[in-house]
């Protein structure tokens, strides 16, 4: 089955959802038409099976040179086939390249709870370091941060979304 890496639309929505609602760390308001030009999706065939959602810095950033990747989901039934790593490579991509809304950066940024080993995992696989863990205002959590230069590591070619 062929895999395909592609910038979402508002058709996709439902599918977004869909795979949202099967995440334990998923958020229902991640998901908005607002944030849809900025959502890749995995498409394995004609299923949607991950998607990744980043944008601008949420704090100063002078140099614009940086973007934040803010949600990664996949859908329960296809955890651990390397789908998210190909989300994470797409942005990537996006991330250095540049797109419509904006200029190319070199920093790719990212969280994590304390507690999703898995992605913690995964942000390290891929190349990303770990900076500081700060504790989250009002809760019982905290979050690690992560960064990624890719003029140290380049974003795989086989992550290239379609639309790129």
């Amino acid at each position: 089955m062929t895999t395909e890496i592609r910038r979402a639309t508002l058709s996709d929505i439902d599918a977004l959802m869909e795979i949202n609602s099967s995440s334990p760390f998923g958020h229902s308001e991640a998901v908005h038409e607002r944030k849809i030009n900025e959502t890749l999706l995995v498409m394995q065939g004609q299923i949607a099976v991950a998607y990744a959602m980043w944008g601008d810095m949420l704090w100063p950033d002078e140099n614009r040179n940086a973007r934040f990747l803010n949600t990664v989901n996949v859908h329960a039934d296809h955890r651990r086939q390397g789908f998210a790593s190909l989300a994470i490579e797409g942005v990537a991509w996006m991330v250095q390249k540049g797109d419509v809304l904006h200029d190319p950066a070199r920093f790719l940024m990212s969280s994590t709870d304390v507690t999703n080993t898995p992605s913690q995992r995964l942000h390290e696989s891929l190349g990303f370091k770990h900076i500081g863990t700060l504790p989250l205002p009002d809760q019982d959590k905290a979050e690690m941060f992560y960064t990624r230069d890719l003029q140290e590591r380049e974003p795989a070619s086989e992550a290239r979304p379609v639309d790129l």
